[in-house]
């Protein structure tokens, strides 16, 4: 689990690695509800922005697909 952590940290970033690994742990280990899940991976993803993006002024790099995904967000 924690590979799979990591991998998706240097590929994604921490914003949505979080997103995603929250899902995907919650979901596999069947000890929360979809309600839940959704529930914590948001306040995850929230908590990390406002710790470090916004209150640390840290920028919260985009992993090393960020070429590809910096098409598709409008500047």
């Amino acid at each position: 689990m924690v590979v799979a952590l990591v991998g998706l940290l240097m590929l994604v970033g921490p914003l949505p690695a979080v997103f995603i690994f929250a899902s995907g742990y919650l979901g596999l280990s069947k000890q929360s509800t979809w309600a839940q899940i959704r529930r914590d991976r948001i306040s995850c993803a929230a908590f990390l922005y406002i710790t470090f993006g916004f209150c640390a002024r840290t920028e919260l790099n985009h992993g090393l697909m960020a070429p590809i995904i910096d098409q598709y967000i409008p500047s």
